[in-house]
């Protein structure tokens, strides 16, 4: 297993999370445009331009949408994915739980032992312990 494949989920999610991000603000965009942009609008030069503005941010709203559920559907996968790979690849049932909560669930090493009933430093501890012995250099 490669450093590559045990963060791929986690670069999924922060990549979706920043895309979603942007949506909310191009939302917010297009909601502080006129209400008549939104509708028909009945011609004349003086909307021109703002209704171009408009129509610009609506198709990258949809291209946004769009790139998130692709997004989505690559993360269901890698998840799916490095699940089934640390499961097979990793021995012992602490060591897989940890790993599939730092690198399925993202979760952060202070809530693992919380969730595991370990200080945060026997959670360091075993983890560098079970990535010298997995982690394979694919340079």
């Amino acid at each position: 297993m490669t450093f590559k494949e045990l963060n791929e989920v986690r670069s999924l999610k922060k990549q979706i999370e920043s895309e979603q991000k942007k949506l909310k603000a191009l939302k917010i965009v297009v909601g502080a445009f006129p209400h008549k942009y939104g509708k028909s609008d009945s011609g004349g030069s003086s909307g021109g331009v703002a209704k171009s503005a408009f129509e610009s941010f609506v198709v990258q709203i949809a291209d946004t949408e769009s790139r998130i559920e692709k997004m989505q559907g690559e993360l269901t996968k890698a998840v799916s994915r490095l699940t089934e790979k640390i499961q097979a690849e990793v021995e012992g049932k602490a060591e897989q739980t940890l790993l599939i909560y730092r690198y399925v669930a993202c979760e952060y090493f202070r809530d693992i032992g919380f969730l595991m009933g370990y200080s945060e430093a026997h959670v360091y501890f075993l983890h560098r312990e079970i990535l010298r012995n997995l982690i394979v250099d694919n340079s």
